[in-house]
């Protein structure tokens, strides 16, 4: 569900989407330190096919309250 997310964050990014589009400066701040493999990617991985969030199931459980 958050990997959607992300896959439409950067989709929104795309020159077509004209005055509507997002920046990718934008989504690339909101999603920091939260993508696996972070510092391997390129500076612009908003056009980067398989770029996932990294969340451990500790983590999920932290922010959904649950456990």
């Amino acid at each position: 569900m958050i990997n959607d997310r992300l896959e439409l964050d950067c989709k929104m990014t795309h020159p077509r989407y004209e005055t509507k589009a997002l920046s990718k400066i934008m989504v690339t701040q909101t999603w920091e330190g939260t993508l696996m493999g972070e510092e391997e990617l390129p500076e612009d991985w908003t056009t980067t096919i398989g770029v996932l969030v990294g969340i451990t199931r500790g983590q999920r459980e932290e922010v959904s309250g649950v456990g």
